[in-house]
């Protein structure tokens, strides 16, 4: 992923932070001191060769390598070393690795121990390499570092990451009237870190257009409004006449007294939108329409829903959707309103005085059901005590049965007794009597 034109590593094992930021053209590189290391390795910023390297009175101890691609090459120069360079011309270097013994150092014109780094734009592969050529074609080295562990610049400081990371900017808003804004006007306006004119200022402007404000406050005899929060970056802008645009407050209607002589809505709930036209569609306000009496300047009908605008305020139109039940038409005079609620009244005691004959025949049925009830348990009552006497009889008349037929019983054993003896005697007489006859004609 590090191979390519635009992308390299951060020459340093410890870079620390930037001490100058390149300025073109007084000063066409970047320095990176604020040492924790004072002479760690300097890396190769990518895979490349030397072709130059020496000691010059401004520069001191230096190495430059070219960097060769497909459709052109670029150079980078690495000055200040502590030591003469060890590597020579037509070595090769390997990205994020130690070009022999080159250590950020403190040589030639040089106000502490740094490493100030140039990095060139793409040439074509035919131009020839000159120190001259190399510092013509100098660009900002910062975007084009990256840290990694793997090319061991593991021991980067923090603020040297914070430099490497690339800075998200605040960018334009559509116009919001609901929350505070700025609408800055210039494309010249230094975005800072800090809220003043001598905060940090970022590299890219502030780009022309709204934003919305997060703070506010008052320095250098300017109003400054920040109008970003990024990835831990503050973004203050100072804010000019006429660009300070603070957030509308909306007055919202409020419920009125019931007054006859003028059309009104009775709005019966508190979830009701406001609205600024009479549609569902219509852009809706942040709170609600309060549950209460309003006066209506207008009516209209739409997606079903009988409109009343209920308030103009500042410009605003304040419409409600009004239910069954919710609209108060005028009321010409009091005799009139009289009138409508004696009727009302009137109509509401008749009914009420039928609904109470109702009752009362109610009453009166209900009544005479109790009595037929009553006569009915009476008569059920008789009944069931008949039943009872009958039963009492029945069982008696069961019980003599059942004596009778027991008498029938021995009565028929008794005569049965009898026919035998019968029979007995009338064997017996007759043999009696054949005794007798043979007697007879004994004696005979």
């Amino acid at each position: 992923m590090f191979y390519g034109k635009n992308v390299g590593v951060v020459p340093l094992t410890d870079a620390a932070g930037i001490t100058k930021v390149f300025n073109w053209p007084s000063h066409k590189g970047l320095d990176i001191g604020w040492y924790a290391t004072q002479y760690c390795p300097v890396l190769a910023w990518q895979d490349g060769v030397v072709v130059d390297k020496g000691y010059g009175s401004e520069v001191g101890n230096y190495i430059v390598v070219e960097h060769t691609y497909s459709d052109g090459k670029r150079w980078t120069g690495y000055i200040h070393l502590v030591d003469t360079p060890s590597v020579k011309k037509g070595d090769k270097v390997t990205l994020g690795k130690q070009m022999g013994n080159a250590r950020r150092g403190n040589s030639g014109q040089s106000n502490g121990v740094h490493l100030h780094i140039y990095l060139t734009s793409v040439v074509s592969l035919d131009t020839a390499y000159t120190w001259n050529t190399m510092l013509a074609n100098c660009i900002d080295p910062k975007p084009y570092l990256y840290w990694s562990k793997e090319f061991n610049t593991l021991f980067i400081s923090t603020a040297w990451t914070k430099e490497l990371k690339q800075i998200v900017y605040p960018q334009p808003v559509e116009r919001n009237i609901k929350v505070h804004q700025v609408e800055v006007k210039s494309d010249t306006r230094r975005l800072r870190a800090t809220p003043s004119l001598s905060g940090q200022a970022y590299d890219e402007y502030c780009i022309k257009g709204f934003y919305n404000v997060i703070d506010m406050t008052f320095i250098d005899e300017y109003t400054w409004a920040k109008i970003g929060a990024i990835d831990g970056n503050n973004f203050w802008v100072a804010v000019m006449s006429g660009e300070d645009l603070p957030a509308k407050v909306y007055v919202y209607p409020t419920p009125v007294e019931r007054d006859t002589t003028v059309p009104q809505v009775d709005i019966k709930s508190d979830t009701r939108k406001l609205r600024a036209e009479p549609s569902l569609n219509g852009e809706a306000y942040d709170e609600m329409c309060k549950r209460g009496i309003y006066n209506v300047q207008k009516w209209d009908t739409a997606d079903g829903y009988d409109w009343a605008l209920i308030d103009v305020i500042n410009g605003d139109y304040y419409w409600v959707a009004v239910m069954e039940g919710e609209d108060l038409p005028v009321i010409k005079d009091f005799e009139e309103m009289y009138n409508n609620e004696k009727a009302k009244t009137d109509k509401l005691t008749a009914d009420l005085e039928k609904v109470n004959k109702e009752l009362a025949s109610e009453k009166e049925t209900n009544a005479n059901l109790n009595k037929t009830i009553t006569e009915l348990q009476k008569k059920n009552k008789e009944v069931e005590t008949n039943c009872n006497k009958v039963k009492v009889e029945l069982d008696t008349a069961k019980l003599e049965i059942s004596n009778l037929q027991t008498e029938v019983l021995t009565l028929s054993d008794t005569i049965k007794v009898i026919e035998e003896e019968r029979d007995e005697a009338v064997a017996l007489n007759k043999v009696n009597e054949e005794k007798l006859k043979k007697i007879k004609e004994i004696v005979g």
